[in-house]
């Protein structure tokens, strides 16, 4: 199975770090926070697909083209233009079996990322937030299913928030592009969409911690996180405090 990362985010909100390095690249417990996030794909994946921009030299110096066994490609997305237009940077890359997409500079679990691999449709993963206009909220049927995706909805329609863990197909390429207020392409609200003629699982997550800013940066070193087989080696200096 492959995975595309998205990580070519530049992170303003995490100067002045990210003057020198890429946003997924800055320090968690002593390693860049894309080894953690590499380290917990699951077993299935053996390809990696890694959507890289602003000093992505720094990206490729430090992994090489592999990682825990995983084969690592390259492609540059060289101006911020979404998170579908990111993947369709990746999609000459894509077989045509399904794949997994996740955020590079996001803290999740190992476990959760496995249960949306695994799952036996194509799926996404969401968090319960008690500040649902802040996000991407995912409504859902009796089934548990998504019905749609609204971003930052001004009246409640729901608390499960879009987390930026998707398995796709190339369904999603057949899809009207979304594009949102700041004329970048977005890839939840036409994964909402796409809900309407396929079945899409909506898998709630055990952890998740975003890193927006400084502060995000500093709380994500006291997390408590249990890393599973087969990458625990791979991170044990990262997670252990």
């Amino acid at each position: 199975m492959q995975a595309i990362i998205l990580a070519a985010g530049r992170g303003a909100r995490l100067k002045p770090l990210t003057d020198s390095v890429p946003k997924p690249m800055v320090n968690f417990r002593g390693a860049p926070l894309l080894e953690y996030t590499l380290s917990i794909l699951p077993s299935e994946i053996d390809h990696v697909i890694m959507i890289v921009g602003w000093l992505e030299e720094k990206i490729h110096d430090h992994f090489g083209d592999s990682f825990a066994g995983k084969r690592i490609d390259y492609v540059t997305q060289s101006e911020p233009r979404g998170t579908f237009h990111a993947i369709t940077c990746a999609k000459s890359f894509l077989s045509e079996e399904p794949f997994l997409i996740v955020s590079g500079d996001d803290i999740y679990s190992a476990e959760d990322l496995k249960n949306v691999a695994s799952s036996s449709s194509l799926s996404l993963l969401a968090s319960h937030t008690d500040n649902p206009e802040r996000f991407g909220i995912c409504k859902t049927g009796e089934s548990g299913c998504l019905l749609s995706i609204v971003e930052k909805p001004k009246t409640f329609c729901g608390n499960l928030a879009n987390i930026g863990v998707y398995k796709l197909d190339h369904q999603i390429f057949g899809e009207s592009v979304a594009i949102g207020p700041n004329g970048e392409e977005v890839l939840a609200l036409m994964i909402g969409t796409l809900a309407s003629k396929t079945r899409i699982e909506v898998i709630p997550a055990t952890l998740w911690h975003p890193i927006a800013d400084l502060d995000d940066l500093a709380r994500a070193q006291n997390l408590t996180i249990e890393v599973r087989p087969p990458a625990v080696e791979a991170v044990a200096s990262i997670v252990r405090p």
